[in-house]
């Protein structure tokens, strides 16, 4: 934003003043959130026909089938196209990727957090990724920007390997993002940004792509940014698990001088043959932009894409969330307003979306008064028609950089934010996203920056979360740590040390009766149902109040009406105290 220094200087009293006025109305909206829930306003584009209602439907199936040569010629039908910038932008030599072997001995670990890079130049910016089958994957960025390191654990996140590293001669790359697609083809995606050294400009977009069945980097894909500038981080996700025939999803900010000024803008650009090519980037909306970039986050679930963003209004003088998401791949997009446009800030968006459900979750940071800075959410149960106001764990400091997670089979949100040098992580049901645990602090040293955390679905505590921190004083260095399970004891432990929730099943795989045990640390009203991996109940096996201790019930493979379910997988699902979690059932017959 261009303005004279009496402008601001004006800008700023009529700002101040009009906080002061709003502390007591803040005040009373932190204390008791009944009485200020945000006005939300949603806007939709125009119906689409039944002819296009049909190709949609035709390519989900065409997708959950691995269906390649229908997916693409109903993307034709529908007058989608693909393609990207030929060649790299950055010269003959592009980018290059260097590997590493694994290093001999384990990284060093500080109390109960573990250490995963031990470089002497300081790393930033982690992203984690899992896959299903619980393999972890974190990128970091030199803080100098010269290169992305990327590390690779097998066993949960208690050992790591350096693997590969990625550099480009004479530029800089930064800000990674991560996202793992499984299917029909397994491989990890990595997003990233391009500057020029001399200026730091933002010169390039790329996708950096490893083949996880060979164990091979594929090579880089850029996007087309041809008539744009001023790039902003990019940001991936892929719509699996619902779709064997994935799609990955970018999102960025960036500058088109052509056509709106100095306006910022929303991209869009995906991917249907696994990120070897990408769309040319299409503006999925045109936020007012008047005090910076904005920030900016995607999800994909129920299906249907989400993209929350912040838009600084002029007209109200400060940010609040704004949101667009699609159900048809991106090719048409509805709008809607998150938070109220009052006198507060909300900035930094995260979103998580339930897979094969309609509940979607959107968290951020929300200023009250300088420097109390709060995390709230935002959250809708119909796919983002209407929704709810919440808020997490909260102290009367600042709270920011929140990152969001959902538990595999659906059993909980998982959020990790900052919180004056702590990394502090908190969960809620899905069922209930306004019942969060109480904050529990990750980190051991009181040094750590902003986290990012993931999900993983091969363990049953499913949670891990990932940090900068400056603890030896020498470099920001990345540490971890993660909620680990004990076979043995049939505990799960976290970083506070207390017992979680477990089930077990046996035998595995079973072709009749399956015994299922669980501990329960107190009385209280727990529930034991079978699901299948739709989520459907097929059967609930228990419901009512327990006593304290070891418990065992036996499923006879039937369903609630005493018939013999058909093989095939399903899930054990047990919900005690506010927690849920799950175990898997594979019927033979």
């Amino acid at each position: 934003m261009n303005t004279t220094p009496w402008s601001r200087s004006f800008f700023a009293a009529v700002l101040v003043a009009t906080l002061l006025a709003s502390i007591p109305l803040l005040a009373q909206a932190k204390s008791n959130p009944g009485i200020a829930t945000p006005d939300v306003r949603m806007t939709f584009a125009p119906p689409r026909s039944a002819e296009e209602d049909q190709l949609l439907e035709r390519l989900r199936q065409a997708k959950r089938d691995g269906d390649e040569v229908a997916a693409a010629m109903i993307l034709e039908s529908l007058g989608w196209e693909t393609g990207h910038a030929a060649g790299s932008p950055l010269g003959p030599e592009g980018v290059q990727v260097l590997y590493h072997a694994a290093r001999e001995d384990p990284p060093a670990r500080w109390a109960d957090d573990i250490r995963v890079t031990d470089l002497g130049d300081a790393v930033v910016s982690p992203s984690l990724g899992v896959s299903g089958t619980g393999e972890a994957y974190l990128a970091c960025a030199a803080a100098d920007n010269t290169l992305i390191h990327m590390y690779y654990s097998d066993d949960g996140g208690i050992t790591w390997a350096y693997r590969w590293a990625l550099w480009s001669p004479g530029y800089d790359v930064s800000l990674p993002s991560l996202a793992i697609g499984e299917g029909n083809v397994n491989r990890l995606l990595c997003a990233f940004l391009v500057s020029d050294t001399t200026t730091h400009a933002a010169v390039a977009l790329g996708v950096w792509t490893i083949d996880l069945d060979a164990d091979r980097v594929s090579g880089t894909t850029w996007l087309d940014v041809s008539g744009l500038t001023d790039f902003t981080q990019p940001t991936i996700c892929v719509d699996t698990p619902e779709y064997a025939f994935w799609y990955p999803y970018v999102i960025f900010g960036a500058q088109d001088d052509h056509y709106y000024g100095t306006d910022w803008m929303i991209e869009f650009c995906l991917s249907t043959d696994y990120g070897e090519t990408f769309s040319t980037p299409d503006k999925i909306a045109v936020p007012e932009a008047a005090y910076g970039t904005p920030d900016m986050d995607n999800n994909f679930g129920g299906g249907r894409l989400f993209v929350p963003f912040t838009e600084d209004s002029t007209i109200y003088g400060h940010p609040d969330i704004h949101i667009v998401s699609s159900g048809n791949f991106g090719a048409s997009w509805d709008y809607g307003v998150l938070t109220r446009t009052d006198e507060a800030r909300e900035t930094q968006p995260a979103v998580a979306a339930i897979h094969g459900e309609s509940t979607v979750l959107v968290t951020y940071v929300r200023e009250y008064e300088y420097p109390d800075t709060d995390i709230e959410a935002m959250y809708s149960t119909d796919s983002g028609e209407n929704w709810t106001w919440t808020y997490l764990p909260y102290i009367d400091g600042q709270e920011v950089a929140p990152d969001l997670a959902v538990g595999l089979y659906q059993g909980h949100f998982h959020a990790a934010f900052w919180r004056e040098f702590d990394v502090i992580y908190t969960k809620a049901p899905y069922t209930d996203p306004t019942t969060w645990t109480g904050a529990l602090t990750v980190n051991e040293g009181n040094t750590a920056l902003g986290p990012t955390i993931a999900t993983n679905p091969d363990l049953d505590s499913d949670v891990c979360v990932a940090w900068p921190d400056f603890r030896n004083e020498i470099s920001y260095n990345i540490y971890f740590d993660a909620v680990y399970w004990d076979a043995a004891s049939a505990e799960t432990w976290g970083a506070d040390g207390e017992s979680r929730l477990v089930l077990l099943a046996s035998p595995e795989p079973a072709a009749s009766e399956v015994v299922m045990r669980f501990d329960l640390r107190e009385r209280g009203s727990a529930s034991l149902s079978i699901v299948d991996v739709q989520g459907r109940t097929l059967r609930t096996l228990l419901d009512r109040m327990l006593p304290a201790g070891e418990h065992c019930v036996t499923w006879m493979g039937m369903d609630a009406y005493g018939r013999p379910v058909p093989a095939g997988v399903y899930y054990g699902l047990l919900r005690f105290d506010q927690e849920v979690t799950y175990r898997k059932v594979t019927v033979v017959r």
